[in-house]
């Protein structure tokens, strides 16, 4: 009797696995179907501003790391910081058309610098 029982509770049990395989095969294709998704979202993900900008930031963080001491990294990350900060300030105050303009005066200011020097005006008698 004992043995009879214990082959009826195998064939309850193997009878319930091929009753459910079609719920395993249903399993195995969403979450096969679920890495293309994942792949997807991710590409989405990969072509954002954000991402970019972070990809940037971080391209850059390693390479000043590289090349300079932390020291030196801090009195550089100061000297930036004030740059964007004044360029911040200018574009909000004047705009895009005027930090168009200030940008080419400077550039032409600083294009002529150190260009040929006005010669003092002669008068020849003869």
């Amino acid at each position: 009797m004992n043995l009879l029982n214990k082959l009826k509770r195998q064939g309850q049990i193997v009878g319930s696995i091929l009753n459910n395989y079609e719920s395993v095969i249903n399993s195995m294709d969403s979450m096969a179907n679920s890495a293309g998704n994942a792949e997807a979202e991710m590409s989405v993900a990969m072509d954002s501003i954000e991402y970019k900008l972070n990809k940037v930031k971080e391209t850059g963080t390693g390479i000043a790391q590289n090349l300079f001491k932390r020291e030196e990294m801090k009195g550089i990350l100061d000297i930036i910081s004030s740059i964007g900060s004044g360029i911040d300030f200018l574009t909000e105050k004047i705009g895009l058309l005027g930090t168009i303009g200030f940008g080419a005066g400077l550039f032409a200011g600083l294009k002529n610098v150190g260009g040929a020097k006005m010669q003092p005006l002669t008068v020849s008698l003869f």
